[in-house]
């Protein structure tokens, strides 16, 4: 029982860290997506995917995960979650 309460308690802070770390990338870079013009449903859905397909990535960087973005013409054809490199601090 206690295991299960654990468990459950996991769950629904990971899905909250999920949904304010996806809110935040959002809202960090809108003026990305304004320059894109990337705020219709085509889109986001697009974007929603390839933070679905980067998972992993986006765990581990948040809302500072980088994207980058396909164009065809005047429109966006694909979104890429790119694995960023670390900052290496020189002495």
């Amino acid at each position: 029982m206690i295991q299960n309460v654990l468990t459950a308690c996991d769950y629904e802070n990971g899905y909250t860290k999920a949904l304010i770390d996806v809110k935040n990338w959002f809202e960090k870079h809108s003026m990305s997506m304004k320059y894109y013009k990337m705020y219709n449903q085509k889109n986001i859905e697009m974007l929603l995917n390839a933070i679905c397909k980067g998972a992993y990535v986006f765990q581990q960087y948040g809302e500072d995960t980088e994207m980058t973005f396909e164009q065809n013409k005047n429109c966006v054809s694909k979104v890429f979650i790119t694995q960023r490199k670390e900052w290496k601090e020189e002495d």
